[in-house]
């Protein structure tokens, strides 16, 4: 079998271009790709690094500030705390500490510290799970490692074909009504295609969080929304409307602000 292929590459000289261009681009955009999840990485940690450090200074001070509370160069310092690493804390802890800042009042001490303890169990469990995989010596997880480059690389690939096959089944569509349902229904299984990715990535990341019944609606009507163009062809532009209406919803949840502070007594 394999020599029957090489007869046929070898006697086609346009396909052993093609195959030795996609070739030669596979393997840069591997490397390419293997580049940049090692700097995420060392980005990732270095940036819960800095988290921990900010968060742990920041809990000492509430800690003292708790113990004298009536102490005004605690107060001040604190609160220049707050200023300094608000970018870097996260929104429930800046909620806790900006209330603090308005009112004085002690008790959103004790629920800030909690926040905070919540925090770093979260950014330790983080670098835990990093550092033993970069320092594992399991040849499984060496294994891993080489095929982690290859799901963007295939993901590049198949959106790259995914375009070319839209982009000839357009120009073969006699009636320009045709060749709007050709860019709907490419555009709805694209949506559809990175809802379902993003979705498994994270997963096989272990970092997928639990969603409230709402949001995973939302998710499957991203990602289901496609089917009922196989129903009638006319439902097309009904499932472009529904992952619109998804993706608005889903902003509109992802930036609602929280209501309310809750302190401990």
């Amino acid at each position: 079998m394999w020599s029957e292929i090489s007869k046929i590459i070898g006697a086609n000289p346009v396909m052993t271009i093609v195959i030795t261009i996609i070739g030669t681009f596979s393997i840069w955009m591997y490397k390419e790709f293997k580049e940049m999840m090692t700097q995420k990485k060392k980005a990732r940690l270095a940036s819960i690094d800095e988290k921990i450090k900010i968060n742990n200074q920041l809990y000492a001070s509430a800690a003292a500030l708790t113990h004298d509370s009536d102490n005004r160069e605690l107060r001040i310092a604190f609160m220049n705390k707050i200023g300094e690493y608000s970018s870097l804390l996260s929104e429930d802890v800046q909620y806790v500490a900006r209330d603090y800042c308005k009112y004085g009042d002690a008790q959103y001490l004790g629920s800030l510290m909690a926040l905070v303890e919540v925090d770093l169990h979260r950014f330790n469990k983080e670098r835990r799970r990093i550092t033993e995989e970069e320092d594992s010596t399991d040849v499984i997880n060496y294994v891993f490692k080489l095929v982690d480059p290859l799901k963007p690389l295939f993901a590049a690939w198949l959106f790259i074909s995914f375009m070319l096959l839209s982009i000839t089944s357009y120009y073969l569509q006699p009636l320009f009504y045709h060749k709007v349902l050709v860019i709907v229904t490419s555009a709805t299984v694209l949506l559809s295609a990175i809802q379902a990715y993003v979705l498994i990535s994270l997963a096989m990341a272990k970092q997928l969080v639990r969603h409230r019944a709402q949001k995973w609606l939302i998710f499957i009507s991203i990602m289901g929304a496609p089917i009922l163009s196989l129903l009638h062809s006319a439902l097309t532009f009904l499932s472009l409307a529904i992952q619109i209406t998804a993706i608005i919803l889903l902003l509109r949840l992802n930036n609602k602000k929280k209501k309310g502070i809750i302190t401990l007594e």
